[in-house]
């Protein structure tokens, strides 16, 4: 008989490092085996020193936790913010996996896959979820092309130099395609979601700012707006004023889509989204209850850095989740 494995699922940690002590407090007395840490562990800080020890405080905790974890960047880590303090903690702790350089993971009864990065990032993140315009790997960046890094204590190429323009890693989702061959038995990891049609209950729902510039959550830009003209502004007005179109769309990744439904991937988990947090759904974007057992689910934990996270439980072809709130 299969067992069932309880998964703790945190993404979207942002703002405060230090609330992933308590987050980790109440997974543990919920009875979690083991903790997925699904992308944006830290938001970028005004140096990389700074970055680093945010992210140093969050997978120490973790790591003194004792919870096996697997953890992975998501749409506002820079490489080196996150690669050597991942790479550290990863040595110091037995408990933290590197799904960078642990892609897939066989459990008994299923495998877990991971899909690092995300296709749309945060200014300064370096973590690209591509759709085969790239092969998967870390790189340098140079003035005129692109080398494998291979990693701190072996490059040849002095930062020093002028040449070296930056780190950039990229994750090529047609990976899937060597690493899934259960479907039913694999849940995928990937801090970005597939996309669906369901604009009331599918995982993808986003809010957002759009202009010439690009795009920015629409809750991000609402905070501006009535800080700047007060909580009485008509913000659709405002943003117009700014150069900005708020919309409410389906916002998954279209490559995503393709590639679940041609390999029959059918459990999902995902954040990104903070304004789809706690959503759950089957394949065709329908809305999936708490605490059941399904053979379809699409998962969205929401951000840590609202009060949420969640709770997965696995067994055999089949899955189930809650949602965890506090202040």
């Amino acid at each position: 008989m299969t067992k069932e494995i309880t998964y703790g699922v945190i993404s979207d940690i942002h703002n405060d490092p230090r609330i992933i002590v308590k987050a980790l407090e109440e997974l543990k007395e919920a009875g979690i085996s083991k903790l997925l840490v699904n992308g944006d562990i830290g938001d970028l800080q005004e140096t990389v020193e700074q970055s680093q020890q945010y992210i140093a405080f969050i997978l120490d905790a973790i790591g003194k936790s004792g919870i096996e974890a697997f953890v992975q960047p998501g749409s506002h880590e820079s490489f080196m913010a996150y690669m050597p303090v991942i790479e550290h903690f990863s040595k110091a702790y037995p408990n933290i996996i590197d799904a960078l350089r642990t892609p897939e993971v066989q459990q008994q009864g299923h495998k877990l896959v991971f899909l690092p990065g995300s296709d749309g990032i945060a200014r300064g993140a370096e973590f690209f979820l591509i759709d085969g315009k790239h092969k998967t790997g870390s790189f340098l960046k140079l003035i005129d092309r692109e080398v494998p890094f291979e990693g701190f204590q072996n490059h040849t190429i002095a930062f020093s130099s002028g040449l070296v323009r930056g780190l950039v890693h990229y994750q090529d989702i047609q990976d899937l395609e060597r690493q899934v061959s259960d479907p039913d038995h694999t849940i995928v990891i990937c801090h970005v979601p597939r996309r669906f049609d369901n604009l009331n209950e599918a995982v993808d729902m986003a809010y957002f700012g759009m202009s010439a510039q690009g795009i920015v959550p629409g809750v991000e830009l609402e905070a501006h707006l009535r800080q700047k003209y007060g909580t009485d502004v008509d913000v659709v007005a405002a943003a117009k004023k700014k150069g900005f179109e708020l919309k409410t769309a389906n916002s998954g990744n279209e490559g995503l889509k393709r590639i679940y439904e041609k390999l029959g991937i059918n459990k999902a988990l995902s954040g990104h989204f903070h304004e789809s947090g706690g959503r759950a759904n089957d394949t065709k974007g329908c809305h999936v209850a708490e605490n059941s057992f399904v053979t379809e689910l699409f998962y969205n934990s929401g951000a840590l850095a609202e009060g949420r996270m969640g709770i997965v439980t696995v067994g055999d072809g089949v899955i189930k989740y809650q949602n965890v709130r506090f202040e």
